[in-house]
């Protein structure tokens, strides 16, 4: 399972959601499934030394989070290479994306497979100034699928030299 943000509605959820996570997240991983996830805008925190839940929820060992910041290694299951980007404001995630982009694609392209998630609005699906945070093209060449998290509503576009970028929509 690939979550790309936005786990939780807010950063310091309380003792019952995390509950609920922590029993969903158990069953998960009994069955044999790997959870992934980047974190997104609500559940990253605002102060410094707070961390978001899905580091509690890692400490558990009940998923991996993809922030390719924070990875001592790449993340590879069953030959399928995955990293992502957590929730970035416009002028960090062109920050991050200036000084990681390069070796982010010379990842992607070691391996037949790959996945992205990220958690930031696209050009072609907000357009409007000010209400997207980069352009399909910024995003590292080489990934099979970005899974792109941050925007309620299904949209699926093509990366130029790439896989499909695709928004799934919102569960509710």
């Amino acid at each position: 399972i690939v979550h790309s943000g936005d786990l939780f509605e807010s950063y310091h959820p309380d003792v019952e959601t995390l509950n609920r996570a922590v029993s969903v997240l158990r069953k998960v991983k009994e069955a044999g499934v790997p959870f992934l996830a980047i974190t997104g805008n609500h559940d990253r925190p605002i102060r410094r030394g707070v961390c978001p839940p899905q580091e509690l929820l890692e400490n558990l060992e009940l998923l991996t989070l993809l922030d390719f910041n924070r990875l001592e290694k790449p993340v590879v299951l069953k030959g399928v290479y995955f990293a992502g980007v957590r929730y970035l404001p416009k002028k960090h995630l062109e920050a991050f994306l200036e000084s990681k982009r390069e070796e982010l694609s010379a990842n992607a392209k070691k391996f037949g497979l790959s996945v992205f998630p990220f958690h930031q609005a696209i050009e072609p699906l907000l357009s409007f100034e000010g209400a997207y945070e980069l352009y399909v093209p910024q995003l590292p060449d080489g990934f099979t699928y970005y899974a792109a998290g941050h925007v309620h509503k299904p949209f699926v576009c093509r990366h130029p030299s790439s896989g499909a970028v695709v928004y799934p929509g919102a569960t509710e």
